[in-house]
């Protein structure tokens, strides 16, 4: 993922997880919520539709991208049910 976030014309930051991202969002922040985030679904910690569930309840709809090394049984159920659509 770094690569992709090194193309000066899509400016991007990386947090070490899914917390420190939600954790830079807490008051008295100037993180601005990003146009799109990409989430690695078996990320340290809480999981890619953990933190999904965090920003729907927090931040209402934020275009996600969620990815994946390899797809587990039942995997893409639990993506749709999250609100997650297929593309």
């Amino acid at each position: 993922m770094p690569a992709i976030l090194k193309d000066k014309s899509r400016p991007g930051r990386i947090f070490e997880s899914g917390d420190a991202f939600l954790e830079a969002l807490d008051p008295p922040s100037t993180l601005r919520l990003p146009d799109c985030l990409m989430l690695d679904l078996h990320m340290t910690g809480r999981n890619g539709l953990g933190i999904c569930a965090a920003l729907q309840s927090t931040q209402g709809h934020l275009p996600l991208i969620l990815i994946a090394g390899k797809e587990e049984p039942g995997t893409a159920g639990q993506v749709r049910a999250s609100g997650a659509a297929r593309s």
